[in-house]
Parts: C-alpha cells; sequence; structure tokens
C-alpha cells in the first residue's frame, strides 16, 4: 500500500520541477529580451548573441524544445538569406525603371521644347511675311497661296511632333504600370517575409 508521505513527496517533486520548467522559459525570455534591438545582419538580432542565447539555456531546456529553438533559427537565417537575395533584384529593377523614367521624362520635354520653339517661329514667319508684303501683294494669289503653303507645312510639322509626343506619352505609361507591379511584388514579398509564408522558391 503507497504511502500517504510518499504521494505527498511525489507531488511536491512533480511541483518542483513544474517550477524549475517555467523558471527556465524564464531564462528564455529574458535572453530573447536582452536579444532585442541588436542585429543580426538585417533581421534584428546578433548572430553570437543568438548562439550565446542558445548555448546558455541547452542545459536548461529539454530536447525537443531545443530542436524546435534551432529551427526557428536556421529558418530566420534563411529568411534572412532570401529576403536579401530578393532585395537585390528588387534594387536592380528599380534602378532601372527609374532610368528609363528618367530618359522617357527628358525626351517629352524635349519635344515640348520643340513644339514651342515652332509656334514661335511660325509666329514670327507670319510677322515677317506681312510686313514684307505691301498691300497690294498681301491679297495677290500668289501671295495667298504662298502663305496658304507655308502654313500647311507648318501644320504638319506640329501634327508629326504631336503623334509622337502621343506615342511616347503611350511608352510613358506602359512604363509607369512596369513600375507599379513592380512595387507591389515588392510590398508582397514583405508581407510574406513578415508574415512567414515566403519561400527561396519563389525567387525568379
Amino acid at each position: 500500500m503507497v504511502n500517504q508521505d510518499s504521494l505527498s513527496m511525489q507531488d511536491c517533486g512533480g511541483n518542483q520541477k513544474q517550477i524549475k520548467d517555467n523558471k527556465n522559459q524564464e531564462k528564455l525570455q529574458v535572453h530573447f529580451n536582452e536579444g532585442n534591438g541588436e542585429k543580426i545582419g538585417d533581421a534584428g538580432i546578433s548572430d553570437n548573441k543568438f548562439s550565446t542565447t542558445l548555448n546558455l539555456t541547452n542545459q536548461h531546456l529539454d530536447e525537443s524544445t531545443l530542436e524546435h529553438f534551432n529551427e526557428i533559427f536556421s529558418k530566420s537565417l534563411e529568411m534572412k538569406e532570401v529576403a536579401k537575395t530578393k532585395n537585390l533584384a528588387i534594387e536592380k529593377e528599380f534602378a532601372d525603371l527609374k532610368e528609363r523614367l528618367s530618359t522617357s521624362s527628358d525626351y517629352l520635354l524635349r519635344i515640348k521644347k520643340n513644339i514651342e520653339n515652332i509656334k514661335f517661329s511660325y509666329q514670327r514667319s507670319l510677322m515677317d511675311m506681312n510686313k514684307s508684303l505691301t498691300m497690294d501683294e498681301r491679297y495677290t494669289n500668289q501671295s495667298k497661296q504662298d502663305m496658304k503653303a507655308s502654313m500647311e507645312e507648318i501644320r504638319k510639322k506640329i501634327e508629326n511632333l504631336q503623334h509622337k509626343v502621343k506615342s511616347q506619352r503611350e511608352k510613358q505609361e506602359d512604363v509607369s504600370k512596369d513600375y507599379k507591379s513592380a512595387f507591389e511584388k515588392v510590398i508582397n514579398t514583405l508581407q510574406e517575409i513578415e508574415s512567414g509564408s515566403y519561400s527561396s522558391q519563389k525567387i525568379e
């Protein structure tokens, strides 16, 4: 028959083990809190601090807990490398898009300046033509035909430039769509990394 005192001692021993486990968990939490604010590459805690914490808690934790802890640490390092690689690719893509946007913007400014110059030249040509013509010449058929031909030539040049501007604007819109798509891709990647659902297999 089991002695009542023996049962009490067993209960006491079980309670002491539970208290010890709780203290170990508290120590582990303290080590985590102390590690906050340090740097682990780009992830937030230094590798040395993390390894030291593992060594200090190794003697107090059971094997399954340590194994789980090591898996978390390994996964963190893997995610850090994935994020670093993806970040480099995204930075390069952003640099390319920025260069394309800058080039397109410069081209549009040149087109706009050319149109303004043609308008100014057109107005000045009309003024010079009016000054050079006498009252009689201004109303002769030949003068009217010459003026009409000059105006038609200038009109065609303006239409041609307007067509180029429209075409370039469409290209600019395509570049903007590419830029927006790349930005949304970055946001989705960061959200997946934060939620832990990101995988290195997604790197293109």
